[in-house]
């Protein structure tokens, strides 16, 4: 897990400095500091995974077309056979 530092001037509202700290401030510093790096963990997750999703999506198009081009060779070598052949 990375250390994330978070100053304390940013997580308490302005004009509020820990000499004066209230204990609802305290609880607010105390779930930032607890929950900052776990959003951010989170967030570092879904971007890897974003990732790995738009690598498969993007293989799972190749495959596709591949498949497209398969069958539109097929098409046109059955209509050439019945066009040179059959006619």
């Amino acid at each position: 897990m990375r250390r994330f530092f978070v100053p304390l001037t940013v997580l308490l509202p302005l004009g509020n400095y820990p000499h004066s700290a209230k204990p609802q401030d305290l609880k607010f510093i105390t779930f930032r500091i607890l929950f900052i790096p776990e959003l951010d963990n989170k967030a570092q997750n879904l971007s890897m995974m974003s990732a790995k999703y738009k690598k498969d999506a993007s293989s799972l198009n190749a495959t596709s077309w591949a498949a497209i081009g398969a069958g539109g060779f097929i098409l046109f070598l059955v209509f050439f056979v019945w066009y040179k052949f059959l006619l």
